[in-house]
């Protein structure tokens, strides 16, 4: 059940990627349609997220990362979250920007620089070696452990001065 879950959740991501990719500011109908793709991907990536980090939490994948804290929980649940937030509100300052909003003009740079990609790249593919392997497997590995923590570390940057802004 875990792979479903896996692979739904980076097929969606890939479509919203590729949604993201693609835009070109349109008027009437089609834009109308454009951004109800956008809302309905969106939702879809927060819940196939959701489940999967509940799926490898609940299976013990996420242990090699919370054996030295007190609340063991309280990180898997802010992974998570700083996670979905970087993901949605990179792709969104990627095709809108307002320079009045108060957020850090580095959020705009970062999303131009395609964070939106890189963000999801450096959690799903450690997280398909994780599920294959098993979470203490896997983590003897180092071409698992140090691109999750690269994409532990962009997302709570990314995250971090959104929630700033």
């Amino acid at each position: 059940m875990i792979y479903i879950i896996y692979f739904l959740c980076a097929f969606i991501t890939g479509c919203q990627i590729l949604n993201i990719l693609q835009y070109k500011h349109i008027g009437g109908d089609r834009a109308v349609g454009q951004a109800w793709m956008m809302i309905i991907l969106g939702v879809l990536f927060v819940i196939t997220t959701l489940l999967l980090f509940w799926m490898m939490s609940r299976k013990g994948y996420f242990s090699w990362l919370n054996e030295h804290l007190s609340f063991p929980n309280i990180f898997t649940i802010l992974f998570c979250i700083s996670y979905i937030v970087s993901v949605f509100f990179s792709s969104t300052f990627k095709i809108e920007w307002h320079s009045d909003g108060g957020y850090p003009l580095l959020l705009r740079y970062l999303s131009q620089a395609h964070i939106y990609l890189w963000i999801p790249l450096c959690v799903m593919i450690p997280f398909f070696f994780l599920i294959r392997n098993g979470g203490d497997v896997g983590m003897s590995f180092s071409y698992v452990k140090y691109p999750l923590y690269v994409g532990i570390l962009l997302s709570s940057l990314y995250s971090g001065l959104s929630f700033y802004g």
